[in-house]
């Protein structure tokens, strides 16, 4: 009875039929994919088996909460032929496959599968709040620079190689210049002096300076001093000596700061080529890719000329396991969450392991290129819950939803504190 601007009694007229579902049983479609879903997922719910310690996937896990908090029984399948339609895509007479043609339907209650909160999802069904946000971005080769043709000049910076030129150019013409005063005034003045006691003769003081008076040989010996060649016949002259002496500590010099920077270039790796962000991804010519057709509509209507560009040539590709090998042939670049895309790289490097034992004869792939994630996110993109269209769910699964959230990131909190506590101080 209402009296008093309320319920004479207080009772409640007005319970929420949503708190408790008293066991019913409720579909949920299925679409295996990382990590929202695993493949695990599917032995723990058709053989209901109670002792799987395997990861079952983060929205598998959060609609086995909500089961147990509404107390409902959730009857999990997987559409027809979902590996290869996945969220689905528009057929004949306005049908929709996958996903989204099981939300259109009516055949499932929840919708499991990394659907994005777009507005293109939320035409056809309703979305929970945002539990996650995932970085979108591609999957590229990466290559190792091969330097090996260029290891003997690699000791020393294009700068250290032009000095080092104008050095021995300008080395060699002092020694040429100076053999030329030297023969010209020095011994000419020696000769005048030494005519009549027949101690000195022009000819035999002047052909210990044969080696420097001409230029090309000048320069000639200049560098085999460098390469820490003997001359032929070290000059007399004592001036043309010391000259000579200081170029062999300048040489000495060199080569020992060239055997030391060599020693250091063989010690260190190859350089690594990648692909990090959107402006090199454009400039690296490759072909890109995914399976989603929102993908690369979300790519041609950005405003960012790079992106653009990356939506023009984007291709769709429902076949995983092809599009990771064409990456790891160095002619593709793969979109997808940067979850699956880890996980796929561990699958490669578990592969090209198996390779290793394996001779070149028996295996018809033979992996080229390491597999990288690009750093850049193209994209933070939030994940929800799928729930049929105009679901009276929807409003207990946001609470449910929100506080498994809070819940997970408060244990992480306290996680971390623990760790800090007791293993950083």
């Amino acid at each position: 009875m209402w009296y008093d601007g309320k319920l004479r009694y207080g009772n409640d007229h007005y319970i929420s039929k949503t708190t408790n579902l008293h066991g019913n049983d409720l579909r949920v479609a299925v679409f295996e994919h990382i990590p929202t879903v695993t493949e695990a997922s599917r032995e723990y719910y058709e053989q209901s088996s109670n002792g799987n310690f395997k990861a079952l996937g983060v929205e598998f896990e959060l609609i086995q909460i909500i089961a147990k908090a509404m107390n409902f029984k959730a009857n999990y399948y997987m559409p027809l032929n979902i590996a290869n339609e996945k969220w689905g895509k528009a057929g004949d007479n306005d049908t929709y496959t996958g996903l989204l043609g099981e939300a259109i339907n009516g055949d499932a209650d929840f919708f499991l599968g990394d659907l994005h909160y777009t507005i293109h999802h939320l035409n056809y069904l309703d979305l929970s709040t945002s539990y996650n946000t995932e970085c979108l971005t591609f999957l590229t080769p990466e290559a190792l620079a091969d330097n090996s043709w260029k290891l003997l000049i690699l000791p020393f910076r294009p700068y250290a190689w032009l000095a080092l030129f104008f050095t021995l150019l300008l080395g060699s013409g002092l020694l040429y210049l100076f053999a030329l005063f030297y023969q010209k005034y020095i011994i000419s003045y020696k000769y005048i002096i030494h005519m009549k006691n027949e101690k000195l003769n022009k000819y035999d003081i002047s052909k210990d300076l044969y080696e420097f008076t001409d230029f090309p040989s000048s320069l000639l010996y200049t560098y085999s001093i460098l390469l820490q060649v003997s001359l032929p016949r070290l000059p007399d002259a004592w001036p043309m000596r010391i000259l000579i002496g200081w170029w062999w500590i300048f040489s000495i010099l060199v080569a020992v700061i060239y055997r030391a920077s060599m020693t250091a270039t063989l010690a260190n790796p190859f350089v690594v080529m990648t692909i990090d962000t959107l402006a090199q991804l454009t400039k690296a010519s490759l072909p890109v890719g995914g399976w989603s057709e929102e993908s690369k509509d979300f790519f041609l209507v950005s405003t960012d000329p790079n992106s653009q560009e990356i939506g023009s040539k984007f291709e769709l590709t429902n076949n995983e396991q092809e599009a990771v090998e064409r990456v790891a042939n160095g002619t593709f670049c793969y979109y997808e969450n940067s979850y699956l895309l880890r996980h796929l790289r561990a699958k490669q490097i578990l592969e090209k392991g198996k390779q290793k034992n394996k001779s070149e004869e028996n295996i018809g792939l033979t992996i080229k290129y390491n597999l990288h994630i690009m750093k850049e996110c193209v994209v933070h993109m939030p994940i929800a819950l799928g729930l049929e269209k105009n679901s009276p769910l929807k409003p207990r699964v946001n609470i449910l939803v929100f506080c498994s959230t809070v819940l997970i990131l408060k244990s992480t909190t306290v996680l971390f504190d623990i760790i800090n506590f007791y293993f950083l101080q």
